[in-house]
């Protein structure tokens, strides 16, 4: 699978899910996936993709990879901390790590670890 776009569409009609369906269900404006799914979009944002694929039932680690070649690896990083920081059962983690200078280094090297790997 070459990009996000193709990657949502293909889950889409795989589960029989209508654009329209998907988007009122993300919230995400239909220009928004109509553009992504022609690959309009070069580096879409974080925040779209993830409520896109929790509502196609994909993968977050196949989005992790598919969008890894768009964008440098401290994006990617602060992307992904982002994503885990939102997640419930890891922001109480999230909170104590963050709160010291070592912390965050952790933070940002463990997540440039797991995007490149």
């Amino acid at each position: 699978m070459k990009d996000v776009g193709t990657y949502i569409r293909v889950l889409m009609e795989g589960r029989d899910l209508t654009a329209l369906m998907v988007t009122q269900a993300a919230g995400v404006h239909p220009n928004y996936v109509w553009r992504l799914e022609q690959g309009k979009i070069k580096r879409p944002a974080l925040e779209i993709i993830v409520k896109l694929v929790r509502v196609v039932g994909g993968s977050l680690d196949d989005i992790g990879a598919l969008m890894s070649s768009t964008q440098d690896a401290h994006q990617r990083a602060v992307d992904a901390l982002a994503l885990v920081r939102n997640e419930p059962e890891f922001d109480s983690a999230y909170q104590k790590l963050k709160a010291t200078p070592e912390g965050r280094r952790a933070l940002v090297e463990t997540a440039q670890r797991v995007l490149q790997s």
